[in-house]
């Protein structure tokens, strides 16, 4: 009876060990592949940032740009404008 209770025993110390076992490299693993995981997604999120906020300068950059041309354009037209009249004022004067 002894032996067979030592014998029980041992068996389920083993059995314990082994799911302990188990459990650790489970833990382990999950720990490991979490980590990977929440990284990667960290990674993916900057990038997309970075994305955006090159994009947003870019169509600023444009818009300024836009405008600037809008402007020179718009001044070109009125110094033009202004050349015309003076030469139609000079015109007439030489006419009279």
């Amino acid at each position: 009876m002894n032996k067979e209770k030592k014998k029980e025993e041992e068996e389920k110390e083993e059995e314990e060990k082994k799911k302990k076992k188990k459990k650790k490299k489970k833990k382990k693993k999950k720990k490991k592949k979490k980590k990977k995981k929440k990284k990667k997604k960290k990674k993916k999120k900057k990038k997309k940032k970075k994305k955006k906020k090159k994009k947003k300068k870019k169509k600023k950059k444009k818009k300024k740009k836009k405008k600037k041309k809008k402007k020179e354009e718009e001044e070109e037209e009125e110094e033009k404008k202004k050349k015309k009249k003076k030469k139609k004022k000079k015109e007439d004067v030489g006419k009279r």
